[in-house]
């Protein structure tokens, strides 16, 4: 048994941005330390042709479209993941590129809260909390 499975065994992460390179690699990884993953992107034929690719883990691999630009899309994603129970890992692999200085972004990242449909641990609500508490220094 490597330490991966020790980490990641029976675990349940979410991996955005998960139809190539990285976030497909460290799904695979996940996979093979023995973790549920929800995988995402936003072209459905992509991630279809992802999680093809790592049919031997069928029963460990939950595909869907995420679009992670769109509000609604997240809304719906997080609402369909927190449907199926709690999420260990939440990995933010999806890149979104808006060619604007950081002050003119749509959505500045202490605007995120956490979400009560998520099903946080402990350690995972003190994070958010300072997290939340260094936005509300920052303002």
């Amino acid at each position: 048994m490597s330490e991966n499975d020790k980490f990641f065994g029976g675990q349940v992460a979410v991996v955005t941005g998960a139809s190539t390179g990285i976030g497909l690699g460290l799904s695979r990884k996940l996979l093979e330390s023995g973790a549920e993953v929800y995988m995402s992107n936003r072209t459905p034929a992509h991630i279809a042709r992802a999680a093809e690719s790592l049919g031997h883990y069928r029963e460990s691999v939950h595909a869907q479209v995420l679009d992670v630009r769109e509000e609604k899309s997240v809304a719906q994603y997080m609402d369909y993941v927190a449907e199926r129970g709690r999420v260990d890992y939440l990995f933010c692999n999806a890149g979104v590129g808006f060619g604007l200085p950081l002050e003119a972004t749509p959505s500045m990242p202490c605007e995120i809260e956490a979400d009560d449909r998520l099903d946080l641990r402990p350690s995972q609500r003190r994070h958010w909390q300072r997290v939340e508490a260094d936005c509300d220094g920052a303002e």
